[in-house]
Protein backbone atom coordinates (compact mmCIF):
# COMPACT_ATOMS: atom_id res chain seq x y z
CA UNK A 1 0.00 0.00 0.00
CA UNK A 2 1.74 3.32 -1.36
CA UNK A 3 1.70 6.62 1.25
CA UNK A 4 1.52 9.48 -0.07
CA UNK A 5 3.08 12.15 1.93
CA UNK A 6 2.02 15.66 1.79
CA UNK A 7 3.31 19.11 3.72
CA UNK A 8 0.54 21.50 3.65
CA UNK A 9 1.31 24.94 4.36
CA UNK A 10 -0.65 25.42 7.67
CA UNK A 11 1.76 22.97 8.93
CA UNK A 12 5.48 24.17 8.45
CA UNK A 13 7.24 25.27 10.54
CA UNK A 14 7.08 28.69 12.10
CA UNK A 15 9.24 31.08 10.55
CA UNK A 16 10.10 28.70 7.45
CA UNK A 17 9.15 29.75 3.58
CA UNK A 18 7.99 27.34 0.78
CA UNK A 19 9.86 27.49 -2.25
CA UNK A 20 7.66 28.01 -5.22
CA UNK A 21 11.05 27.23 -7.69
CA UNK A 22 14.69 27.55 -7.34
CA UNK A 23 16.18 30.09 -5.47
CA UNK A 24 20.19 30.63 -5.46
CA UNK A 25 22.59 33.01 -3.15
CA UNK A 26 25.63 34.97 -4.48
CA UNK A 27 29.20 34.32 -3.66
CA UNK A 28 28.70 36.55 -0.73
CA UNK A 29 25.69 34.43 0.47
CA UNK A 30 23.37 38.18 1.54
CA UNK A 31 21.71 38.34 -1.87
CA UNK A 32 18.86 35.73 -3.20
CA UNK A 33 18.74 35.47 -6.94
CA UNK A 34 16.51 33.39 -9.16
CA UNK A 35 16.99 30.43 -11.60
CA UNK A 36 19.66 31.23 -14.58
CA UNK A 37 20.95 34.79 -13.00
CA UNK A 38 24.90 33.80 -13.97
CA UNK A 39 25.76 35.73 -10.43
CA UNK A 40 24.11 32.32 -8.53
CA UNK A 41 26.83 30.52 -7.15
CA UNK A 42 25.21 28.52 -3.65
CA UNK A 43 21.89 26.85 -4.23
CA UNK A 44 19.45 27.72 -1.32
CA UNK A 45 16.20 25.79 -2.39
CA UNK A 46 14.94 23.62 -4.41
CA UNK A 47 11.30 23.86 -6.30
CA UNK A 48 8.64 22.61 -2.86
CA UNK A 49 11.85 22.86 -0.28
CA UNK A 50 11.68 24.81 3.08
CA UNK A 51 13.84 27.76 3.52
CA UNK A 52 15.44 27.78 7.44
CA UNK A 53 13.96 30.10 9.51
CA UNK A 54 17.88 31.59 9.76
CA UNK A 55 18.15 31.88 6.95
CA UNK A 56 14.59 33.72 6.29
CA UNK A 57 15.27 36.20 8.59
CA UNK A 58 18.98 36.61 7.58
CA UNK A 59 18.32 37.34 4.11
CA UNK A 60 15.01 39.26 4.62
CA UNK A 61 12.49 36.87 2.39
CA UNK A 62 9.05 37.60 2.36
CA UNK A 63 5.95 35.97 1.02
CA UNK A 64 4.28 38.06 -1.48
CA UNK A 65 1.73 37.12 -3.79
CA UNK A 66 2.60 33.23 -3.80
CA UNK A 67 6.42 33.75 -4.74
CA UNK A 68 9.34 34.31 -1.67
CA UNK A 69 10.68 37.46 -2.73
CA UNK A 70 13.91 39.66 -0.46
CA UNK A 71 13.14 43.02 1.06
CA UNK A 72 14.69 46.05 -0.17
CA UNK A 73 17.62 46.74 2.13
CA UNK A 74 16.49 49.63 3.11
CA UNK A 75 13.40 47.44 4.73
CA UNK A 76 15.57 44.66 6.44
CA UNK A 77 16.86 45.40 9.95
CA UNK A 78 20.36 45.79 10.34
CA UNK A 79 22.50 47.52 12.87
CA UNK A 80 23.97 50.55 11.89
CA UNK A 81 28.01 50.26 11.72
CA UNK A 82 29.70 51.31 15.07
CA UNK A 83 31.28 54.90 14.80
CA UNK A 84 34.78 54.96 14.64
CA UNK A 85 36.45 56.61 17.52
CA UNK A 86 39.53 57.78 15.80
CA UNK A 87 38.88 60.01 13.02
CA UNK A 88 42.17 59.52 11.61
CA UNK A 89 45.07 56.67 11.93
CA UNK A 90 48.01 57.46 13.93
CA UNK A 91 51.13 58.25 12.13
CA UNK A 92 53.00 54.97 11.87
CA UNK A 93 56.56 55.70 12.92
CA UNK A 94 57.88 52.25 12.08
CA UNK A 95 58.10 53.13 8.27
CA UNK A 96 61.34 54.42 7.14
CA UNK A 97 61.15 57.95 5.14
CA UNK A 98 63.66 59.33 2.93
CA UNK A 99 65.58 62.36 4.11
CA UNK A 100 64.72 65.53 2.11
CA UNK A 101 67.38 65.41 -0.75
CA UNK A 102 70.26 68.60 -0.05
CA UNK A 103 71.99 70.11 -3.15
CA UNK A 104 75.12 68.38 -4.49
CA UNK A 105 78.59 69.78 -3.78
CA UNK A 106 80.04 71.15 -7.37
CA UNK A 107 82.99 68.85 -8.06
CA UNK A 108 86.58 70.91 -8.80
CA UNK A 109 87.92 70.52 -12.06
CA UNK A 110 91.80 70.15 -12.19
CA UNK A 111 93.84 69.24 -9.17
Amino acid sequence: MPFDITMLRDQQPTGTLVADRRLYLDTTRDQMLEHGDTRAAFLLVGEGGTVPAAEVERLGLVMRDGRIQQRPEKETKQEPPPEDKKLEPPEDKSVWKPKKKRAKKAKKKGG
